[in-house]
């Protein structure tokens, strides 16, 4: 049914070309009017230092055409009739804001991934493929720090706390003259 309508649009389009016919204007009815309008103020305060889309300001500007765009989309390809209606523009601003958010995760820069968290994947990829892969259940965690990816004791704390809290790994030690001693959790294997 998607191709078929997909078709059958093209084929219109092609129509119209071939026989010199206008492009068809498409406009939102008065209440899916305001409703844009309210939208677009919406948009434009969280472009604003500081907000939401403060970090991909030029995205964030095109937004609500963008909106405009998929609302004209979705009521063609629908086969509405008249003009577009305010749950045409409410199903498009919903579209466009899950991409909004795809784009602020690839491409914000306060987005990136914390170094701990970077660290704490380098090593529990070490502990899986050195370790645990060999049959072994344990290591201490000095071996760990002094053989893996992630060396200095500034990164390699929070990683193996970033582990911990994650419930990926847990630490035991007998006694305090005792090695710590790293555990995968099975679950995680």
């Amino acid at each position: 049914m998607f191709h078929a309508r997909l078709e059958e649009i093209q084929e219109e389009g092609d129509l119209r070309l071939v026989a010199n016919v206008p492009r068809r204007i498409i406009e939102f009815d008065t209440e899916a009017c305001r409703h844009w309008a309210g939208l677009a103020n919406d948009v434009e305060a969280m472009l604003r230092p500081g907000e939401y889309l403060e970090e991909v300001g030029d995205f964030g500007a095109k937004l609500m055409e963008h909106v405009a765009r998929v609302a004209a989309i979705l009521h063609v390809f629908s086969r509405q009739d008249g003009c577009i209606s305010v749950d045409t523009v409410e199903r498009a601003y919903a579209i466009v804001r899950f991409f909004a958010e795809e784009f602020r995760f690839l491409f914000s820069p306060s987005l990136e991934m914390p170094q701990s968290v970077v660290d704490a994947q380098k090593i529990e990829s070490y502990l899986l493929s050195n370790v645990w892969r060999h049959g072994n259940n344990a290591i201490r965690r000095n071996d760990v720090q002094r053989n893996g990816p992630v060396r200095g004791r500034d990164r390699f704390v929070p990683a193996i706390d970033a582990l911990i809290s994650q419930g990926r790994i847990w630490l035991t030690q007998d006694h305090p003259k005792a090695p710590v001693i790293v555990h995968l959790n099975p679950g995680f294997r």
